[in-house]
Protein backbone atom coordinates (compact mmCIF):
# COMPACT_ATOMS: atom_id res chain seq x y z
CA UNK A 1 0.00 0.00 0.00
CA UNK A 2 1.70 3.01 -1.04
CA UNK A 3 0.33 6.94 1.02
CA UNK A 4 0.19 9.37 -0.55
CA UNK A 5 0.64 13.03 1.72
CA UNK A 6 0.69 16.84 0.66
CA UNK A 7 -0.35 19.81 2.55
CA UNK A 8 -1.79 23.20 1.72
CA UNK A 9 -2.79 26.09 3.62
CA UNK A 10 -5.82 28.70 2.83
CA UNK A 11 -7.17 31.97 4.44
CA UNK A 12 -9.61 31.21 6.97
CA UNK A 13 -12.24 32.79 5.04
CA UNK A 14 -11.94 30.61 1.78
CA UNK A 15 -11.30 27.27 4.16
CA UNK A 16 -15.02 26.22 3.51
CA UNK A 17 -14.86 26.81 -0.15
CA UNK A 18 -11.38 25.18 -0.81
CA UNK A 19 -12.73 21.96 1.80
CA UNK A 20 -15.80 22.09 -0.64
CA UNK A 21 -13.52 21.80 -3.44
CA UNK A 22 -11.69 19.27 -2.31
CA UNK A 23 -14.53 16.63 -1.41
CA UNK A 24 -16.69 17.14 -4.41
CA UNK A 25 -14.16 17.78 -7.17
CA UNK A 26 -10.75 16.27 -6.13
CA UNK A 27 -12.01 13.32 -3.96
CA UNK A 28 -14.93 12.42 -6.01
CA UNK A 29 -12.39 11.97 -9.37
CA UNK A 30 -10.36 9.76 -7.48
CA UNK A 31 -12.94 6.98 -6.71
CA UNK A 32 -13.09 5.76 -10.42
CA UNK A 33 -9.44 5.29 -10.17
CA UNK A 34 -8.61 1.77 -10.33
CA UNK A 35 -6.13 0.93 -7.05
CA UNK A 36 -7.24 4.21 -5.39
CA UNK A 37 -8.01 3.01 -1.67
CA UNK A 38 -9.55 6.06 -0.35
CA UNK A 39 -8.07 9.17 1.43
CA UNK A 40 -8.60 11.28 4.64
CA UNK A 41 -8.44 15.41 4.83
CA UNK A 42 -7.42 16.84 8.01
CA UNK A 43 -8.11 20.32 8.68
CA UNK A 44 -6.40 22.32 11.40
CA UNK A 45 -6.65 26.53 12.11
CA UNK A 46 -3.43 27.94 12.29
CA UNK A 47 -3.27 31.80 13.02
CA UNK A 48 -5.71 33.50 9.71
CA UNK A 49 -5.26 30.14 7.85
CA UNK A 50 -6.57 26.73 7.98
CA UNK A 51 -3.78 24.02 6.71
CA UNK A 52 -5.08 20.87 5.50
CA UNK A 53 -3.56 17.56 4.95
CA UNK A 54 -4.28 15.15 2.29
CA UNK A 55 -3.93 11.33 2.70
CA UNK A 56 -4.38 9.07 0.10
CA UNK A 57 -3.90 5.30 -0.31
CA UNK A 58 -3.12 3.44 -3.52
CA UNK A 59 -2.02 -0.21 -4.42
CA UNK A 60 0.13 0.80 -6.83
CA UNK A 61 2.78 4.06 -8.58
CA UNK A 62 0.62 3.37 -12.01
CA UNK A 63 -2.81 4.29 -10.25
CA UNK A 64 -0.95 7.28 -8.61
CA UNK A 65 -0.08 8.01 -12.52
CA UNK A 66 -3.41 7.66 -13.68
CA UNK A 67 -4.73 10.62 -11.57
CA UNK A 68 -1.10 12.56 -10.89
CA UNK A 69 0.71 12.23 -14.43
CA UNK A 70 4.31 10.77 -15.12
CA UNK A 71 6.11 12.99 -12.16
CA UNK A 72 3.95 11.80 -9.20
CA UNK A 73 6.27 13.82 -6.69
CA UNK A 74 4.98 17.17 -8.09
CA UNK A 75 1.43 18.39 -6.30
CA UNK A 76 -1.34 18.78 -8.83
CA UNK A 77 -3.15 21.97 -8.21
CA UNK A 78 -5.17 22.86 -10.84
CA UNK A 79 -6.16 26.94 -11.18
CA UNK A 80 -9.52 26.58 -9.11
CA UNK A 81 -7.75 25.23 -5.91
CA UNK A 82 -4.59 27.73 -6.41
CA UNK A 83 -7.43 30.56 -6.39
CA UNK A 84 -8.22 29.04 -3.16
CA UNK A 85 -5.31 28.82 -1.03
CA UNK A 86 -2.73 30.95 0.46
CA UNK A 87 0.12 28.54 -0.03
CA UNK A 88 1.14 24.99 -0.75
CA UNK A 89 3.62 22.35 -1.29
CA UNK A 90 5.41 21.86 -4.71
CA UNK A 91 5.65 18.32 -3.92
CA UNK A 92 4.08 15.35 -2.12
CA UNK A 93 5.50 12.15 -0.19
CA UNK A 94 4.56 8.72 -0.62
CA UNK A 95 5.33 6.32 1.77
CA UNK A 96 4.93 2.39 2.07
CA UNK A 97 2.24 1.65 4.60
CA UNK A 98 4.66 -0.65 7.37
CA UNK A 99 1.60 -1.16 9.64
CA UNK A 100 -2.24 -0.83 10.34
CA UNK A 101 -3.76 -0.72 13.63
CA UNK A 102 -7.39 0.10 12.53
CA UNK A 103 -7.59 -2.68 9.89
CA UNK A 104 -8.40 -1.10 7.45
CA UNK A 105 -5.78 -2.07 5.40
CA UNK A 106 -2.87 -4.74 5.23
CA UNK A 107 0.86 -4.54 4.19
CA UNK A 108 0.70 -5.11 0.75
CA UNK A 109 -2.62 -5.09 -0.18
CA UNK A 110 -5.81 -3.13 -0.25
CA UNK A 111 -8.83 -3.45 2.26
Amino acid sequence: MIVRTWTCRALAAHAAAYHAYLIGTVFASLEPIRGHRGAYLLEREAGDRVEFEVISFWDTVEAIQEYAGEEIGRAMVKPEARALLADFDEFVHHYTLAHDTVGGFARGGGR
